[in-house]
């Protein structure tokens, strides 16, 4: 069974005394009305505006949550399809939406690390790729809460590839083949018959 998406907002002036009385763009949480749990990205410094729900890492995130887990049996991994088939709303702080909102906050659970862990473990390719660099990942494999800490998390992987990339060039270097077993790269021009590499 599909999960049922509700987008709820309301085109009304916000909640009185927020951002003055001026509509800056509403603001985003994603709740499951089943499971009485929600994902709320800004305390993590992500952008809440539809134009951060919809783009990544949020849209991978959210689609962990939801996709399908038949087929893996017993080791589904964790957090793999815990909203799949449940009724969920992306609430906006408009009026009406600004007081679920406070509900949501009040009364059910917050998965939001929760859900990134258990994505950043299920999913080794993306952790490398995307959440290592953005800093949201740090070494223990922790997820980055304070977006303030994010640079140096950062700037550590950026020297952990740097090592890497130099072991790799290194290692080539004097052995002419990349560590992995694989075929040695050919320098130069590899059509000449004998002699030294143009």
């Amino acid at each position: 069974m599909a999960a049922s998406v509700c987008i709820f907002t309301r085109s009304v002036p916000r909640h009185s005394g927020r951002a003055f009385g001026i509509n800056m763009g509403i603001e985003y949480i994603i709740v499951n009305l089943e499971k009485k749990e929600f994902l709320d990205f800004d305390r993590l410094g992500f952008g809440t505006k539809i134009g951060a729900m919809t783009s990544e890492p949020i849209a991978s995130f959210m689609s962990w949550l939801l996709i399908n887990p038949e087929g893996y049996g017993a080791d589904v991994p964790a957090m793999l399809g815990r909203w799949a088939g449940d009724r969920i709303e992306i609430v906006g702080d408009e009026e009406e939406g600004y007081e679920r909102q406070e509900r949501s906050r009040r009364d059910f659970k917050d998965i939001t690390v929760e859900a990134i862990k258990g994505f950043a473990e299920g999913s080794p390719f993306e952790r490398i790729t995307k959440l290592q660099p953005m800093g949201l990942i740090d070494k223990d494999g922790n997820v980055v809460v304070d977006s303030r800490a994010r640079d140096s998390v950062r700037e550590y992987w950026k020297e952990v590839e740097k090592r890497e990339n130099e072991e790799r060039d290194r290692y080539i270097a004097e052995h002419g083949a990349p560590p992995n077993g694989g075929p040695a790269e050919r320098f130069g021009n590899s059509s000449a018959s004998g002699g030294r590499p143009l």
